[in-house]
């Protein structure tokens, strides 16, 4: 048997709205039960199609099953998403590191050194589950300085490090705050270790985050079942640590406050604004 369960709502997804959660595991998709036979493709397009739509998900919370209504969408994946807040901070909120992220961050660095240059620059990575490391190695060139390393891998028989190649508009010497918490994971974590190695002035707000540093490689098979491996770990550069083991000191461990949340109103997020 196998388990079906949400790594992380999508922003402003039908998914999000109707307050699916991280780790929530799907029991029914309607009167339909997940169950052994049944492929992730199956369960999957079952949950989308059709559009403007409803469906029941029968939910496991914890320890409480519930059932969740969910009016189907069409939904345009945004990686990226930029917005000027109302005291001029910068916000920019990642949600996964995949193909085009690398670009579409670059599009929102060059608006920001355009219209905004000298403004605080909130990253948030929260629910972000991470994936590509090129993507997230690509993004820190904004961050580290020319030449230095990134990230160190280490395979099993070698390793090997990820260098800056420097960009003209960088924040080594801007106000930057990163947003981490439970479902920050992989890739994102990479992000705010490097970030904290080389910006001293760099401010974290999170919950713990997933502590997932391992590279893995994922290979599908024509039954619709995969296979997940690890391959190889990545390494702080500055510590040279495995960094399972190396804790990102936060400047505030703040939980959000859901039911604030709900109405809009983001703790975490106005926290960062102030510091």
């Amino acid at each position: 048997a196998w388990i079906l369960k949400i790594i992380s709502p999508l922003p402003w997804s039908p998914a999000e709205k109707a307050w699916l959660k991280w780790w929530d595991q799907i029991l029914k998709i309607d009167d339909l039960e997940i169950t052994a036979d049944m492929s992730l493709q199956d369960a999957v397009n079952k949950i989308k199609w059709p559009a403007w739509t409803s469906v029941d998900l029968t939910i496991l919370r914890d320890t409480r099953t519930i059932v969740i209504k969910i009016t189907r969408a069409k939904i345009i994946l945004n990686y990226v998403i930029y917005k000027k807040l109302s005291n001029w901070d910068n916000y920019i909120q990642i949600t996964i590191f995949w193909s085009w992220t690398y670009k579409d961050f670059s599009d929102v660095v060059e608006k920001i050194a355009k219209e905004n240059p000298n403004a605080k620059t909130i990253i948030d990575l929260r629910n972000n589950p991470g994936w590509s490391l090129d993507e997230v190695a690509g993004i820190l060139n904004f961050f580290v300085p020319k030449w230095l390393s990134v990230v160190n891998i280490k395979y099993k028989n070698f390793s090997t490090d990820m260098f800056s190649l420097w960009s003209d508009y960088n924040f080594l010497n801007k106000e930057v705050v990163v947003l981490l918490n439970s479902w920050s994971a992989s890739a994102s974590e990479i992000m705010a270790i490097t970030m904290k190695d080389y910006l001293a002035d760099l401010k974290i707000v999170w919950e713990k985050s997933y502590w997932k540093w391992s590279v893995q490689n994922l290979d599908w098979y024509s039954d619709s079942s995969s296979f997940k491996y690890t391959t190889a770990k990545w390494f702080s550069w500055k510590t040279k640590t495995w960094i399972d083991w190396v804790w990102i000191t936060p400047d505030l461990e703040l939980k959000l406050d859901e039911a604030q949340f709900k109405n809009w109103i983001d703790n975490q997020l106005d926290y960062a604004k102030r510091l």
